[in-house]
C-alpha cells in the first residue's frame, strides 16, 4: 500500500474565527496573545451557538496541509 505524502505548511494568522471551547482553551492557556475579540451571534436556522472572532496581538502559526 502506498502512502501519499502530506505537504504541511505554517502561515501567519492574524485574526480568525473560533467556537466557544477553542476561544475559552486560548483565553486561559495565553490570555495575553489575544489583542481583541468579539462574539458573533448564530445565525437563524443554524445549529451552532455562534462564535468569537479573535485578533492576536502577535501573529500565531496555523498549519495548513496539502495533498
Amino acid at each position: 500500500m502506498k502512502k501519499r505524502l502530506v505537504h504541511t505548511e505554517l502561515v501567519p494568522v492574524r485574526r480568525e474565527l473560533l467556537s466557544s471551547a477553542e476561544f475559552i482553551r486560548i483565553a486561559k492557556e495565553r490570555p495575553d496573545s489575544i489583542a481583541r475579540s468579539r462574539f458573533v451571534a448564530p445565525t437563524i436556522g443554524k445549529r451552532d451557538f455562534g462564535h468569537f472572532e479573535v485578533e492576536y496581538s502577535t501573529p500565531v502559526l496555523k498549519r495548513i496541509a496539502h495533498a
